[in-house]
């Protein structure tokens, strides 16, 4: 490729030199790559970190609602509704 004779000194060594040529845009696209990449990787971070305020939120009212258990009413609960069952027998399990 030959510059044309009326162009300027600047010009001819900017069309044969690589760096200028090939270099320069290469370095400026993956800056603006970079710098889309680093702006939509901070709105998806956003994101998760509302949904997770919400979700911590959610969380602390249901542990105020929640009641204190006593173990023993319970336990006695569950033997007064019949799904306890004291009457149980061990079986060995076929194939053990």
């Amino acid at each position: 490729f030959q510059p044309m004779a009326s162009s300027s000194p600047a010009a001819r060594r900017s069309i044969r030199n690589p760096l200028l040529r090939v270099g320069l845009p290469m370095i400026c696209s993956v800056l603006v790559g970079t710098l889309a990449l680093a702006q939509f990787a901070q709105g998806k971070r956003d994101l998760f970190a509302a949904r997770d305020a919400e979700t911590n939120a959610l969380a602390k009212d249901v542990v105020k609602k929640k009641t204190k258990v006593d173990l023993q009413e319970e336990l006695a609960r569950l033997k007064n509704s019949g799904t306890f069952r004291d009457n149980y027998e061990l079986k060995k399990v076929p194939g053990k």
